[in-house]
């Protein structure tokens, strides 16, 4: 849960700060290894501010297997070695308010980016919609600007107020513009476009919900 933002919609705000020890870790990749996985994820919080974030890399490597993480790359990834590096198939840069608030952020961040790139490394945007008519423009321009061809996003539905209560179709409704908007701006650039949760295609019009099932990896329950 250790994070060093504090968005209010991020669930990992109510999970306890604990990280996991060496030993664990390598009790971990042992387990996972013997079992047959081939590919271990590190989740947050923020994987990059675990302390043996290096050596998970290292095991990764060792045990021939790959990783991938969501990140809110405001930590350098150029710490990392050129080995710890080819382990990492895809990265997934999460845009958060911060980085226009905080321009050493926002300096790492766009550094992460080119260093991801020159390394053949799959970077996905990834941006949250949390409240209905919300200003992308600002994300947008950093996605063009970054020249970044893969985007997710999640509408934060349930969030930490909901509890994980049901929540109807109805609510989604709110954000139908949000979601246009974002359609239309991927679909313009010839952009990939993620969905990170799963929206209902009930609440769109017939055409729209068909084109919206079209996308290999939406999921209408």
């Amino acid at each position: 849960g250790l994070c060093n933002l504090n968005c209010s919609y991020c669930f990992s705000n109510d999970i306890e700060r604990r990280q996991i020890t060496e030993d664990e870790l390598r009790k971990i990749f042992k387990w996972a290894s013997e079992n047959g996985c081939n590919c271990v994820t590190p989740c947050g919080g923020e994987p990059l501010m675990y302390k043996h974030i290096g050596l998970l890399l290292d095991l990764v490597q060792d045990y021939g297997m790959t990783t991938y993480f969501a990140s809110n790359c405001t930590w350098p990834l150029s710490r990392f070695t050129e080995r710890q590096a080819s382990c990492i198939k895809s990265l997934t840069f999460h845009i958060t308010e911060a980085l226009w608030k905080n321009a050493e952020y926002m300096r790492i961040f766009c550094e992460n980016i080119q260093w991801a790139k020159q390394r053949g490394i799959n970077i996905i945007a990834r941006f949250n919609i949390v409240k209905p008519n919300t200003d992308f423009t600002k994300c947008f321009e950093l996605i063009e600007k970054q020249e970044l061809k893969c985007v997710n996003i999640a509408l934060t539905i349930p969030d930490r107020s909901h509890d994980n209560i049901y929540v109807g179709a109805s609510y989604f409704s709110d954000f139908i513009d949000d979601l246009r908007r974002v359609l239309y701006f991927c679909k313009k650039r010839k952009i990939s476009l993620n969905f990170a949760k799963t929206v209902p295609p009930c609440i769109f019009p017939e055409e729209e919900a068909l084109q919206m099932l079209a996308y290999d990896n939406f999921l209408p329950f």
